[in-house]
């Protein structure tokens, strides 16, 4: 079902990723993919052993340690600079992104 916490993770991310990276947070379902956050904090879709999508396409502004979340057909990921990351599920497509307030 969309948005299960799946155990343990049948893929390599460091290969996903394209990178050296590890795995602090269980993937999730959605839809036909699985759904992982990589501590670089890339959060990366994968279909059939395949990458479908990955953010950022750049350099990640800080890691992620915890599972995604899935809701309404939107990703959302926390990174650990307290940043709030929402995600098209299906292409990948940053939507908002909260950033709290200095000093907070």
């Amino acid at each position: 079902a969309n948005g299960t916490v799946i155990s343990p993770y049948p893929y390599d991310s460091a290969d996903l990723a394209g990178n050296d990276d590890t795995l602090r947070a269980d993937p999730i379902q959605v839809g036909e993919s699985v759904v992982i956050a990589a501590q670089s904090g890339r959060v990366i879709a994968v279909q059939n052993a395949q990458r479908q999508w990955y953010w950022p396409s750049g350099t990640p502004n800080a890691e992620i340690l915890t599972t995604p979340v899935l809701g309404e057909g939107t990703v959302y990921s926390v990174l650990m600079n307290g940043q709030v990351q929402s995600l098209n599920a299906e292409t990948g497509v940053p939507g908002w992104t909260f950033t709290p307030p200095e000093g907070r």
